[in-house]
């Protein structure tokens, strides 16, 4: 799988977006994304050009210049190392690769974004490490301060199955080309369905001459 494509996948599908068209504008639930002729279906679809709205069931965009997520969107901010620490499920048996170094150092950025959630603790750190914790570790053995994560709110139960869920899929992942504890960190453990373009497109109620 192409990583760009996997990350128009993770960042679009199942999100309720706008999407703009080259003379219209919609907006609705991302179905599929065809990586190569830039094109969306959306379902529950609402032509929201100019000021009149108009429902249209499903869509098909055949030319997209921007899609912008309205819901429901991630949360990413640049963190101080030092206010993030581990899961206190990981073992912390492991060293920062070669790889994640070499990133951390020439683009200030391990490859990706660590999942931490808030910690309301004044006897700890602000942040709970859910995934990234070899990236984060090889920002610290080059000398960075800071560095984007995603953050996400979850119970202490639901870090927990977080946290084994993602590290289940890296584990049955195993060999891959991902040098992270996170389970994307690999093109092969990243594929999710729908993202080739040789799978055929859903019935659609209604299409875009776009």
């Amino acid at each position: 799988m192409n990583p760009f494509n996997n990350t128009l996948d993770w960042s679009f599908r199942g999100k309720y977006a706008r999407v703009h068209g080259t003379n219209r504008v919609y907006e609705g639930w991302v179905d599929r994304i065809h990586h190569k002729r830039s094109s969306v279906v959306l379902h529950d679809a609402t032509d929201v050009t100019g000021d009149r709205e108009r429902d249209l069931g499903s869509v098909y965009v055949r030319v997209v210049e921007t899609i912008e997520v309205l819901s429901p969107s991630k949360t990413i901010e640049l963190v101080a190392l030092d206010d993030v620490e581990p899961s206190p499920l990981h073992d912390q048996a492991f060293e920062a690769s070669d790889e994640d170094m070499r990133a951390a150092s020439r683009d200030q950025f391990a490859g990706g974004y660590p999942v931490v959630r808030p910690i309301d603790d004044p006897d700890r750190a602000p942040y709970e490490l859910l995934n990234g914790h070899k990236r984060i570790e090889a920002c610290r053995r080059v000398g960075l301060d800071a560095h984007p994560v995603e953050i996400v709110e979850a119970t202490d139960e639901e870090a927990r199955e977080l946290f084994e869920l993602a590290h289940r899929e890296q584990a049955a992942c195993e060999g891959d080309s991902g040098s992270d504890d996170d389970p994307d960190a690999g093109d092969d453990a990243a594929a999710q369905p729908g993202g080739d373009d040789s799978e055929e497109q859903p019935d659609l109620e209604y299409a875009s001459n776009e």
